[in-house]
């Protein structure tokens, strides 16, 4: 090799492929080029310092003069992709050995349907006290009249329970009922793609009609280390997690070594522009809205379940924008969108002047 990294590990790496190489009549085609350091790597470890290569080109080796130039282009998701996977294993795995894995609640019938139950049982019970102290013909055929209505009872319950679980749905014709499970997962992926993906019929003509204000620099500085804390303590420890399975319990009490590794990533976001992926992807659990035919997409409600990581950067930013809209932007009637209003505060605003004031009619006001 002419040139390689500057990392002994990746070093290592790049004679382990090599011998590899060999043995397949292959060429490491990376390392036949005198370039800088930025085109030969392609993003650097944030504790070493030192310069790693993700991925490598082979070539046969009867192809090696055929290749003109090879350089490896660094992306902005390579480096927070990869910072965003160190920080989700640490917690993971912090967090299965302090805390140990939960126990899965299974969804069984009778949960949906415990008073019921229990108020059947106690009736059949007190039947039955009934029949053992006092042996009659007439206790005796209402104890075992009892006990089949309790049977019948409990078997509808659990077939209902079970039609719930695995109800079909309409396609989207109206007509056709899917039954199989991929076609299914595709009708869902169909109707919320319609749903959510609506193009904006916001128009450049209206938002240049907007007033402009002056440029606030503020908003481009880095996330700080109590913006982070702060984000984590205004949300909800009952947020669904992602795709990750990393609850916001354990970013909350984290403690302040989690909250700095969390700065340092969303600092690193600020400065290459981008987000990982991660952040984008959501996962779509629908659920129904209690009205109307169960089988119709319509009557489901979907909601996203996204990163929590993600969750936190949001809030960040949406605290920064809240701040700067407040500063004259904002009406004072917009009580919902202030900061230490609510959108009742609206109405213990005084009227309106030579509007007149609409009282409900109480018999002092029908005097």
């Amino acid at each position: 090799m002419k040139s390689s990294a500057a990392a002994w590990d990746v070093r290592a790496a790049l004679f382990r492929d090599s011998t590899a190489c060999l043995l397949s009549n292959n060429l490491l085609n990376n390392t036949f080029f005198r370039l800088p350091t930025r085109e030969k790597a392609t993003w650097i470890h944030t504790q070493s310092w030192h310069w790693q290569l993700l991925d490598y080109v082979l070539v046969w080796r009867r192809d090696r003069q055929d290749v003109l130039l090879t350089k490896a282009i660094r992306d902005a998701d390579g480096w927070t992709d990869n910072r965003l996977c160190q920080l989700r294993n640490v917690v993971q795995s912090t967090a299965l050995k302090v805390l140990g894995r939960a126990r899965r609640q299974h969804q069984d019938w009778f949960d949906d349907n415990d008073a019921d139950i229990s108020n059947l049982l106690v009736e059949k019970n007190g039947l039955h006290k009934a029949y053992m102290d006092l042996r009659t013909n007439a206790t005796k055929a209402a104890f075992f009249r009892c006990r089949c209505l309790v049977q019948q009872r409990l078997r509808e319950m659990q077939d209902a329970w079970m039609l719930r679980k695995a109800e079909d749905i309409q396609g989207s014709d109206g007509a056709t009922l899917l039954t199989e499970k991929s076609k299914m997962l595709k009708r869902w992926a169909e109707h919320f793609r319609c749903v959510l993906n609506c193009s904006s019929a916001i128009t450049d003509a209206a938002i240049d009609r907007l007033p402009q204000v002056d440029t606030n620099n503020e908003l481009d500085l880095l996330p700080s280390f109590p913006e982070t804390i702060r984000a984590v303590q205004q949300i909800s420890s009952s947020v669904a997690p992602g795709s990750n399975a990393i609850p916001m319990v354990l970013y909350k009490h984290g403690g302040p070594r989690l909250m700095v590794e969390l700065t340092t990533f969303f600092q690193e976001m600020w400065r290459q522009g981008r987000v990982p992926q991660d952040f984008k992807d959501a996962t779509i659990v629908h659920l129904y809205k209690r009205k109307g035919n169960w089988q119709l997409c319509d009557n489901h409600r979907g909601i996203m379940l996204l990163n929590i990581a993600g969750k936190i950067f949001a809030r960040i930013l949406l605290n920064c924008l809240s701040g700067h809209l407040e500063q004259g932007l904002l009406w004072e009637s917009q009580c919902g969108f202030r900061q230490h209003r609510w959108t009742t505060d609206t109405i213990f605003e005084g009227p309106a002047p030579g509007k007149p004031m609409w009282l409900p009619p109480t018999p002092r006001n029908n005097r």
